[in-house]
């Protein structure tokens, strides 16, 4: 599940992988 938001892309990155 992708989803950016104001976050940067590591941060996005580490939501993608905890949420996967």
């Amino acid at each position: 599940m992708l989803y950016f938001s104001n976050l940067g892309p590591d941060e996005t990155m580490a939501i993608n992988m905890n949420d996967k």
